[in-house]
């Protein structure tokens, strides 16, 4: 079980990179303008690198809360099925409280990072 949910976890990480990398990919290749009136037409508009961060910052905290959801459904469901185990309950139970304390650090890098990118931006 350990190898699949790495596996949820490297795809969901990857598809958010790759995201906010095509995105970019399109908005600073650009060179002609009628590839620029194109990518106007696809909704794909100039960003800046603060813009591309944030993009992939945004996928990457999409990510995040649905890796929490998982592990969160999988300690409950782990916990129900427990069937009065006492070690299978204990691992339920870890499960769950470490996804709580994984989800608590990103929020607050998160929170870090924008307070820091408000402060720098002044």
């Amino acid at each position: 079980m350990k190898k699949f949910l790495r596996n949820i976890c490297f795809i969901i990480i990857l598809c958010s990179f790759f995201q906010a990398d095509f995105a970019t990919a399109y908005t600073l290749n650009s060179a002609s303008g009628n590839l620029g009136k194109v990518a106007g037409k696809a909704g794909i508009t100039n960003e800046s690198v603060s813009g591309t961060f944030g993009s992939m910052i945004k996928g990457s905290l999409t990510a995040v809360g649905l890796l929490f959801f998982i592990l969160v459904f999988y300690g409950g469901f782990s916990w129900m099925m427990a069937s009065g185990s006492e070690d299978k309950i204990k691992k339920a139970k870890n499960t769950v409280i470490a996804a709580i304390i994984g989800l608590i650090v990103v929020l607050a890098s998160y929170a870090i990072t924008v307070l820091l990118g408000g402060v720098l931006e002044n």
